[in-house]
């Protein structure tokens, strides 16, 4: 019979005599062969979300919040409208100029009616909804939660700190949507967006214990 081989104990690469490793080479953690490091770590040992997850479930709650407002967006837009083809057909029959306060007064309303519905759409929906179970949609389906740095679990509090973050100052503010989301491809060592700075908060995986550092 046909014996097997002797194993081979693997032993480290050593450099040849005489050669010495450059400085920029050596200094990165090298791991043995077939070893994954462990990934990045919440406070409580939960592995944190990554960029694209974090970025398709945002894109997800945005197309849901918008599905939502769609109906009242198009009744606000067509009240809107229907002013201000009165307005110009009046104009037409008297023959004199439009009014301006009969069109631009009405367009005020609408812009805030549109500002409004958005802001109680996403505060219902990213403070009220998401505390509950530290989850919207779109984060249930990337199987991410929010969690806080002490490892409590998110409360209303600490999700109206974060969503105003996200959501009013963002408004305000030039290109802060950009910057906010962004920012978590730098952060170190919790992978935070500024909101999540603001509100002591961290996005991890969800469905995963404790400790569990190895994907």
């Amino acid at each position: 019979m046909t014996q097997p081989p002797p194993s081979v104990p693997i032993r480290p690469y050593a450099p040849a005599a005489g050669y010495s490793v450059p400085a920029q080479a050596a200094s990165p953690p090298w791991y043995p062969y077939g070893y994954r490091p462990p990934v990045p770590v919440a406070p409580s040992g939960a592995p944190l979300a990554e960029f694209g997850d974090r970025l398709v479930a945002y894109l997800l709650d945005s197309l849901i919040v918008g599905v939502v407002l769609l109906i009242p967006y198009v009744i606000g837009a067509v009240t809107f409208f229907r002013r201000f083809f009165e307005q110009m057909d009046l104009a037409d029959q008297t023959g004199t100029a439009p009014s301006v306060s009969g069109i631009f007064v009405p367009y005020l309303i609408f812009l805030g009616y549109t500002l409004a519905l958005q802001l109680v759409a996403q505060f219902g929906y990213q403070v009220l909804y998401q505390s509950r179970t530290g989850q919207t949609v779109g984060k249930r389906v990337m199987k991410i939660r929010v969690e806080c740095l002490d490892g409590e679990p998110l409360s209303v509090a600490t999700a109206l700190r974060r969503w105003l973050m996200q959501g009013p100052a963002a408004m305000v503010v030039p290109f802060l949507t950009w910057l906010d989301g962004l920012w978590q491809l730098w952060d170190k060592p919790y992978r935070q967006c500024l909101h999540d700075k603001v509100a002591k908060t961290v996005v991890v995986r969800a469905n995963t214990g404790p400790r569990a550092v190895v994907s």
